[in-house]
């Protein structure tokens, strides 16, 4: 998994926080949508870093990142 944007709620994933960048979006979704996430995935292995507030995983041909 390269990252998680969330988009009505918090991510609920405890185990993969410290290594999986997870991008809270303020956009309202449809009234009744509950939680709404999107996965990146990815089918190779990846790393993860921060660089400041910009925390990232990504793999030779794609990258993930989000500012926190």
């Amino acid at each position: 998994m390269l990252g998680v944007a969330t988009f009505n709620g918090a991510w609920d994933s405890p185990s993969a926080a410290a290594e999986i960048p997870v991008a809270q979006v303020s956009t309202p979704v449809l009234p009744g949508s509950g939680q709404v996430y999107e996965v990146w995935r990815c089918d190779t292995p990846a790393t993860s870093g921060q660089r400041q507030r910009v925390r990232f995983r990504g793999t030779a041909d794609m990258l993930f990142g989000c500012i926190a």
